[in-house]
Formats: C-alpha cells, structure tokens, sequence
C-alpha cells in the first residue's frame, strides 16, 4: 500500500496504490463488527467510524452506493434491487 498526505487536510491521507484491497478489508471488518457482541462491535467500529462518518472515503460517485452497501449489509439485507443505480448495477452483477 502507498499513501501520500492529502494536499488540503493534512490531517488525511490519499491512498495511491491498494485501494481495492483497503476497501475490501474495510467492508470486511464492517460485516465481522455487527458479528460481533455489543461492546466488541464499538471497539471494532472505532476503526471504521469517526464522529459517525465512515473513516474511509470512496471516490465521491461511488460514495452513495458503498454506503448503501454497508447499511444493507449491516441489516443483512443485500438485494440486487436496492443497489441499483445507472452505474452500479453493472458492478454489483459482477459479484
């Protein structure tokens, strides 16, 4: 993984290489959370949320549909018909 400081919040920093993979571990490490009991989920979710805001931002048109996802996946309530926006149907069939 390459991460580089964000130019504008120095406080952020701009993933440049392992995107997908930190994307992945992150949704996965949300699923596990609400496997969890109560006080192992806020320990875990700690690392996935600050102020209530997930800690990781996607590229803004894919925001929308990546927190989609996390909610229906936290309910366990994936379906195709949910996820459907003009350019996320495509990736979700993929899966």
């Amino acid at each position: 993984m390459v991460v580089a400081k964000n130019e504008d919040n120095k406080k952020l920093y701009d993933i440049i290489d392992g995107q997908q993979r930190t994307t992945t571990i992150f949704m996965l490490l949300h699923v596990l959370a609400n496997k969890q009991n109560e006080k192992d989920k806020q320990e875990t979710r700690k690392y996935l949320y600050q102020k209530g805001e997930l800690k990781l931002e996607v590229a803004p048109q894919n925001q929308s549909f990546f927190k989609t996802l996390l909610e229906a996946a936290e309910k366990e309530n994936i379906s195709q018909k949910k996820m459907q926006t003009p350019k996320v149907s495509k990736i979700f069939l993929k899966f």
